[in-house]
């Protein structure tokens, strides 16, 4: 080898430590994170029961026809402050909209996992199971540098920006004192060394945001390969009793989660389409007006993102499909009201008639009618997105279908939503 093949290697070299890609070496991020405090407790937790017991009794009479203002204001005030999609205290996330809509890890495994005790187990599921009672506990002697955790996903799962660490077992500050908890994490991506991830020793939620990590949806070199992220034990903090280091909770954030979902084309005042997630207060879109049958240009006032497990595919005659939930208001071609859930959504959309939508039907389009020809229903969940409010109709075109603007009436999402849960008990 002579000095300009050093000399060049020697280039590639240092040009590959810095720059992420060339092949030769990735930069590893050092991160450090927002911190949460949770102060969670058993006396808090009974507390949380009280009030969800108070809501269900309040939700029920709001069902059966007593309106907000018959209610005391302590009340009111309650169903105001009060989550209904969170079943549970230790809920991380709960039922509503999240990241988790788009799927989420497809597996979690772990290096060890301490033995069970009785009918606690200390499994690697236990680290994402979005709830923060349950842990994962390493299982070798000593204190456990070297184990770790791994997540694997599919393919095309949906992009992360953020990874959250609940760290140690924070069910309570006596088991958290008592357990080992982590310094530091190395996460690898895909078997290559990504970021080092510099805990806090506090009893929280540490969020820490990243580059996005997966496959851009409609990206050109797609890899279509399952991919994973490892979290290995650098560095630990002493726990006062025990050795075993305790992680309670490995969690995600990100985008391309998908009312519909994401990339559905809504025609836009100028004539072209665009999808729906980019679409924002004050945007112009082609409505109907109710009163005159008259196609015109409204304004958006509200948009609305939400999770949702249960959607549908309408398959129509001319090739295309429109994803959405079942209770999405779709106007026929004769004008009248169709959802693939009536009754639901006549209940929320406070619209007097509405058919069951059905194969062989026909919907209005921008282009004419169109005919029904599929229905399929799918339990994947998905983030979707819709127009909760136009200034002065109540209709806009998604895919070139006529469809209803969703208006929020807080009230009647908690009922159903709490008739939904007691329905499946």
């Amino acid at each position: 080898m002579n000095w300009r093949q050093a000399l060049w290697i020697g280039t590639l070299i240092f040009l590959g430590c810095l720059v992420p890609g060339l092949g030769l070496a990735q930069e590893v991020l050092d991160l450090y994170p927002e911190v949460e405090p949770l102060l969670l407790s058993e006396a808090n937790a009974q507390k949380f029961e009280q009030k969800i017991a108070r809501a269900e009794k309040l939700w029920k009479e709001l069902g059966e026809g007593k309106s907000m203002d018959d209610l005391a204001p302590e009340d009111r005030q309650l169903l105001n402050e009060i989550d209904e999609t969170m079943t549970s205290y230790w809920d991380i996330i709960g039922g509503g909209c999240s990241w988790y809509c788009g799927g989420g890890p497809k597996e979690v495994k772990a290096s060890s996992e301490l033995k069970s005790q009785g009918s606690i187990n200390y499994q690697a599921g236990n680290a994402h199971d979005l709830d923060y009672k349950t842990v994962w506990v390493e299982g070798v002697p000593g204190n456990g540098i070297g184990e770790y955790l791994l997540y694997e996903f599919e393919a095309m799962a949906p992009r992360i920006n953020q990874i959250s660490v609940v760290n140690g077992y924070v069910k309570s500050d006596k088991t958290w004192r008592q357990n080992g908890r982590v310094k530091t994490l190395k996460v690898w991506l895909k078997d290559k060394p990504f970021a080092i991830l510099h805990l806090e020793d506090s009893r929280s939620a540490q969020h820490f945001t990243v580059p996005l990590i997966g496959e851009e949806p409609g990206g050109e070199k797609i890899d279509r390969r399952n991919w994973t992220l490892k979290f290995e034990i650098v560095e630990v903090y002493p726990g006062e009793v025990y050795e075993d280091v305790v992680i309670s909770e490995i969690y995600f954030d990100g985008i391309d989660v998908h009312c519909f979902k994401a990339g559905t084309p809504i025609w836009m005042g100028d004539g072209s389409e665009r999808p729906i997630e980019t679409i924002k207060a004050g945007d112009l879109v082609w409505s109907m007006n109710d009163s005159t049958g008259e196609l015109e240009i409204d304004t958006v006032v509200h948009t609305m993102t939400r999770g949702h497990r249960h959607m549908v595919d309408l398959i129509f005659n001319n090739g295309d499909t429109l994803t959405c939930t079942p209770d999405h208001p779709i106007k026929s071609s004769d004008g009248s009201w169709l959802s693939c859930a009536p009754a639901k959504t006549s209940f929320l959309y406070d619209l007097e008639s509405v058919d069951s939508l059905t194969v062989g039907m026909e919907v209005g389009s921008k282009n004419g009618p169109l005919k029904v020809v599929e229905l399929r229903v799918f339990e994947d969940p998905q983030l979707t997105y819709t127009i909760t409010k136009l200034k002065n109709n109540r209709t806009f075109f998604a895919r070139g279908i006529q469809v209803g603007t969703e208006p929020q009436d807080r009230s009647k999402q908690q009922f159903w939503w709490w008739r939904e849960i007691h329905a499946r008990k």
